[in-house]
């Protein structure tokens, strides 16, 4: 009977340590935070300050839906958000990466350039930043002006989509 008690203790001071351990490696029962972390999110609208329509709603959509899909933060209101996403879309440029002969471009390089920012509310202050987000997609250029221009959207749209995912990874990495 002693020995099965010193057997019992041993294991449950093994499952202890281990969950102390995983605990410190940042693993946790997912929908429980060892802390009193930032749970709720908001991402406001991107501002464009380009002369490309729509590119803004591209990113912003892409980055609310990413916080959705991962479901590691509730996408709430501004009222009601622990966190804040503001973005800037400051500048949109193209570059020839390709070329068929002197003056026919066969591959553009389409790139973004984004100030985005979490900020706490409560505080003011900002949690993660990067003024200078640059991220590039290239297309290939049609024969006709409709084709390079559904090329160029279907390359802004994946765009949008690689820049949602690597804003989310930098910020969860850097804040969590």
């Amino acid at each position: 009977m002693k020995k099965s008690k010193i057997l019992s203790s041993v294991w449950i001071g093994i499952i202890v340590l281990i969950a102390i351990f995983l605990q410190a490696c940042g693993y946790h029962i997912r929908g429980f935070s060892s802390s009193d972390r930032e749970r709720s999110i908001a991402v406001l609208p991107f501002r464009n300050e380009t002369t490309e329509p729509n590119v803004e709603i591209l990113i912003t959509d892409a980055l609310r839906k990413l916080f959705i899909k991962r479901g590691r933060f509730k996408l709430t209101s501004p009222s009601d958000a622990d966190l804040i996403f503001r973005g800037r879309v400051l500048k949109i440029y193209t570059s020839d990466v390709a070329h068929l002969d002197v003056e026919k471009t066969t591959e553009t390089r389409v790139y973004v350039v984004l100030d985005v920012r979490c900020e706490n509310p409560k505080t003011g202050k900002v949690v993660w930043q990067d003024n200078q987000f640059r991220f590039y997609e290239e297309y290939k250029q049609g024969t006709y002006a409709f084709e390079t221009f559904g090329a160029r959207q279907a390359a802004l749209e994946y765009l949008a989509e690689q820049v949602a995912e690597r804003i989310y990874d930098r910020f969860t990495i850097h804040v969590f």
